[in-house]
């Protein structure tokens, strides 16, 4: 079960921002990433993110291609509760640019299962994986799963599974804006889960 929620919302003044479809985006990708290892919670529930109250942190910015304008993008994604069936994940996600800002929520009960049926909207466009070394700031070098969603003609999410946490430490952004590609990565930032607490 999905709940969406918007927290705040202002208007961006006529300007043209891709929010509802970045959010969206954005959720789905991090809800399909998670679902793809929580089947493993069958076998190793020792998890290390496997706990009420587990977060995690991702920041990045860009620059609007036609205001010129920063803008900023703000995401965490939380463990609220989890059952014997079942993981309930928060994920917040904030965008800001000049006076406009935009901030949903949503909830998602992800089933545990020992074998990975994931939902229309995330299996047929979700490709993957494949493995990269990425660098993250305070965590160094990591061997991750790569994973890419696409968003139609739209553009396109790419998500980073790190290997030893089994948990998402970045995001690559690629859509488009009036027309023009703009690209922005959402690094982990914050987190106290065992394993990714020195990008603190």
């Amino acid at each position: 079960m999905n709940q969406s929620i918007p927290i705040t919302s202002e208007s961006s003044g006529g300007r043209s921002f891709p929010i509802k479809k970045v959010i969206v985006a954005l959720v789905v990708v991090v809800i399909g990433l998670i679902a793809i290892y929580v089947i493993y919670l069958a076998f190793t529930p020792s998890y290390p993110w496997l706990f009420v109250g587990a977060y995690a942190i991702y920041e990045g910015s860009t620059i609007h291609p036609v205001t010129n304008e920063s803008v900023d993008i703000w995401m965490k994604v939380e463990v609220i509760d989890y059952n014997k069936t079942h993981v309930a994940i928060k994920i917040r996600v904030k965008i800001v640019s000049g006076e406009y800002s935009n901030e949903t929520e949503d909830i998602e009960w992800i089933p545990i299962s020992e074998e990975l049926v994931l939902p229309a909207r995330i299996a047929s466009a979700l490709a993957g994986p494949k493995t990269k070394k990425v660098y993250v700031e305070g965590l160094g070098v990591r061997e991750c799963y790569v994973y890419s969603y696409s968003l139609d003609h739209n553009g396109t999410v790419i998500g980073y599974i790190d290997k030893d946490v089994m948990w998402p430490i970045m995001f690559d952004l690629i859509y488009k804006i009036n027309g023009h590609d703009v690209s922005v990565t959402l690094k982990l930032t914050q987190s106290n889960i065992p394993g990714l607490t020195k990008a603190q």
